[in-house]
């Protein structure tokens, strides 16, 4: 029997084992109590599987999906709502206190935002594709592996997505498409990316394949997205991204048009972002210009300086900042989303914005004038790279304002600037992704 004491960054129960290992037991939330088996021991933790709750939380939910347990992506459906974003504002302060060594009561931690959507909030979806004989299946890994789970729906992305991925997987297994298999690296069809604009109404498809097509495959894949285009007229945009390279990485650096636009357009309050079919944009797009506004909100109104962004993807952050009238150095190195940032502040009529084509890290080396009272940043999942830390440091700026999807590396980096002299003024989550354990924050850090 064990009884859960908190909730992990993966969204499982986090119990004591006596005189042994932690043990992590997934869809047990905090003060629960189960008949558990231990499924994997390690030297410092476990993991167990529930065999029996005893003991169940007020919080405690029925899931709505009925491939939940099964396919990897929800970790916290079995919570109710309000219980979701109580856990997400305690892995923000449990990183920030475990990771960073900040002092937990003096943390300046706001409650966390709420999605104005728990059901139906993605615009994007990436299918891992597989095969089963010469049937080409689409579906979500299995937790921690790449075992397929061929699903049939998903509440989690927008509807129209919904629509779109039922037929594709309904179509692809007719065409001479074959599934690519990682073992071997044979195969062509390696993930099918879904998108739309949650606003826009407009949506795309892209195929990513191992390899250019043959001349025969690729006639065939275009007679196919002209049919699926008139079948739904909404997805405009149907291309190919050749990925030649093993392992997980999903996007390659070659797309090649099958019918209709190569970008995608949404819209965020008053502007219009155009983007690549590759590049980066929110996939929880209400929610995101809230976070937006709450960056410009932010920044300090005493500046009247340039404001630096670094990774500005296609300026859905940019032209926020930049509508509050202050000139922006904006600083993207992933080259789709270059072109369609300078395309988008062209069309915003964002005259105030300042691009720099290259790496953040590359930007601080290269400087040779500007002073920049404000910093804004959206780094990955990763942080920040030693040169950026060291750039920001060296820049010595009044106010820097980091927007994080990770609390981890989040906390690791905050530590750093604060042993340079930077206080942090406020922390705010925003909860991006209902029904998973991911959650944004937003920190105000202040010079000291």
């Amino acid at each position: 029997m064990l009884r859960a004491r908190g909730i992990n960054s993966e969204g499982d129960g986090i119990c004591d084992l006596r005189d042994g290992p932690v043990i992590f037991v997934p869809m047990l939330l905090a003060g629960e109590e189960a008949l558990v088996r231990l499924v994997k021991i390690k030297h410092s933790y476990g993991i167990g599987k529930i065999l029996e709750l005893r003991r169940s939380a007020t919080e405690r939910t029925i899931s709505f999906c009925r491939w939940y347990g099964r396919c990897g992506g929800c970790r916290l459906q079995h919570a109710a709502y309000p219980a979701q974003l109580t856990i997400k504002e305690n892995l923000v302060a449990d990183a920030m206190t475990r990771l960073g060594g900040f002092d937990v009561e003096k943390l300046p931690l706001s409650r966390c935002i709420p999605s104005s959507r728990q059901h139906h909030y993605r615009n994007k979806a990436s299918f891992p594709a597989q095969g089963y004989g010469d049937k080409v299946n689409l579906g979500f890994f299995s937790r921690g592996s790449h075992h397929l789970i061929p699903i049939d729906n998903c509440p989690l992305i927008e509807e129209p997505l919904e629509e779109i991925f039922v037929a594709l997987r309904e179509a692809l297994p007719r065409l001479s498409l074959k599934a690519y298999d990682e073992r071997t690296h044979q195969g062509d069809l390696r993930h099918v990316i879904v998108r739309c604009g949650s606003t826009s109404g407009n949506g795309a498809v892209l195929l990513v394949l191992r390899q250019e097509p043959s001349t025969a495959l690729f006639g065939e894949l275009r007679a196919f997205a002209r049919k699926m285009r008139s079948r739904f007229p909404a997805f405009r945009s149907w291309a190919i991204n050749i990925q030649p390279q093993r392992g997980n990485v999903i996007i390659g650096s070659r797309t090649l048009p099958l019918s209709g636009d190569l970008f995608l357009e949404e819209r965020l309050g008053d502007y219009v972002f155009r983007m690549d079919l590759t590049a980066f944009f929110q996939v929880n797009a209400p929610q995101a210009e809230a976070l937006y506004r709450h960056v410009v909100k932010s920044l300090d109104v005493t500046s009247t300086g340039p404001i630096l962004e670094l990774f500005s993807g296609v300026g859905g952050l940019t032209a926020h900042i930049a509508s509050s009238g202050r000139r922006v150095m904006a600083v993207e190195s992933w080259q789709p989303s270059m072109r369609n940032l300078a395309y988008n502040m062209r069309a915003n009529g964002m005259s105030n914005v300042t691009l720099y084509d290259g790496r953040a890290e590359d930007f601080f080396q290269e400087k040779t004038s500007g002073d920049y009272d404000i910093v804004v940043l959206d780094p990955p999942r990763s942080g920040c790279a030693a040169g950026v830390l060291q750039g920001l440091t060296q820049l010595n700026p009044r106010q820097i304002l980091y927007v994080s999807c990770n609390p981890s590396t989040l906390a690791r980096d905050l530590a750093m600037l604060c042993a340079f002299g930077y206080r942090i003024a406020s922390l705010t989550p925003f909860d991006f992704f209902p029904q998973t354990a991911h959650v944004e924050t937003v920190a105000v850090v202040e010079r000291i």
